[in-house]
């Protein structure tokens, strides 16, 4: 039962359930079927949980630039029908996962990683219980 913690920056969309996915850097061993635990601050005296969520699916992704310099993100890439979101699709992804653009997106995992960044969607459904 992995657990996700979150940035002041996610917390509230995650809280309000307007956030549903994250992308991470490993799959954390994670399950369709499984509960997803969601916190901020782990590991801190100001921990607090914001939700618990079924996850739904976690699958590869892969987060760049083209040769152009255009911003890009590949769901599946290594299968035989990878999906490939740039321009609009990828800025509604990007509005999924609590950034304004793809711009914004692909610029903060350039920040944060190597681009391009590889790594694993994960998508849940919150949970009715009480958080």
């Amino acid at each position: 039962m992995p657990a996700y913690n979150f940035t002041k920056r996610f917390s509230p969309a995650v809280e309000s359930g307007d956030k549903t996915q994250t992308i991470r850097a490993t799959d954390k061993k994670a399950l369709p079927g499984q509960a997803a635990h969601l916190f901020t601050g782990q590991r801190t005296k100001a921990c607090r949980r914001l939700g618990l969520g079924t996850l739904i699916s976690v699958s590869p992704i892969e987060i760049g630039r083209h040769a152009c310099g255009e911003p890009y993100a590949v769901l599946n890439p290594s299968s035989l029908r990878p999906t490939h979101l740039v321009h609009f699709d990828l800025d509604r992804f990007a509005k999924a996962d609590g950034f304004q653009t793809g711009e914004e997106m692909v610029e903060w995992f350039a920040a944060q990683y190597v681009l391009p960044f590889n790594g694993f969607l994960h998508i849940w459904k919150m949970s009715n219980v009480d958080r």
